[in-house]
């Protein structure tokens, strides 16, 4: 099972990025761009875990002290790529607000679940909200960031979410495997 721990967003927030996401798919429509039911800020990605290991991330995540932290706002402003020099691969927009909480939560999380969960190459947390992926051989003209419109949104982080990504032809799904509201 591919698996990552995540932040969804409130619904207002979907709807607003709903349409920012239809008018920069306009300008940009070579991208790759995530449906707006799959815009998250991920705290934790997992990936694949053998079948086995899954009730034990389960067990783990149910005994999860509860954070000492309160529900946040985040607020999304500004366009990105990553990585930040060469080819582009991911188009986000950045937070703004709330990167602090953003910051506690995900120490939090990685602590607790670090026998599940191993950064990436070694790479910082960064987060951030992936509104499109390049395809390869497609990538964008330079200063094409600058024909989006501007982008200035909050969202309520409420609760924590672990997810199941399912690859289709059509873009990957995400199912709800667990859910955690924050105190």
């Amino acid at each position: 099972m591919r698996l990552f721990l995540a932040l969804p967003l409130e619904d207002s927030a979907r709807e607003y990025l709903r349409g920012i996401l239809a008018s920069c798919r306009k300008a940009q429509p070579s991208l790759k761009w995530v449906g707006p039911e799959n815009l998250h800020i991920t705290l934790l990605f997992f990936g694949e875990v053998e079948p086995q290991r899954v009730p034990l991330l389960m067990q783990t995540l149910e005994t999860l002290q509860r954070p000492l932290i309160e529900p946040f706002s985040l607020r999304f402003q500004n366009y990105g790529v990553f990585p930040p020099a060469g080819n582009p691969r991911v188009l986000y927009t950045g937070i703004t607000r709330g990167m602090e909480s953003l910051q506690a939560l995900y120490g939090f999380c990685a602590s607790s679940l670090r026998g599940f969960y191993r950064p990436e190459n070694g790479r910082s947390y960064t987060p951030h909200l992936t509104l499109a992926r390049v395809r390869f051989g497609n990538e964008p003209p330079r200063g094409f960031l600058e024909t989006f419109p501007p982008c200035t949104q909050e969202s309520r982080v409420d609760r924590l979410v672990l997810y199941r990504s399912v690859t289709r032809p059509e873009g990957a799904q995400y199912h709800e495997e667990w859910v955690r509201f924050l105190p």
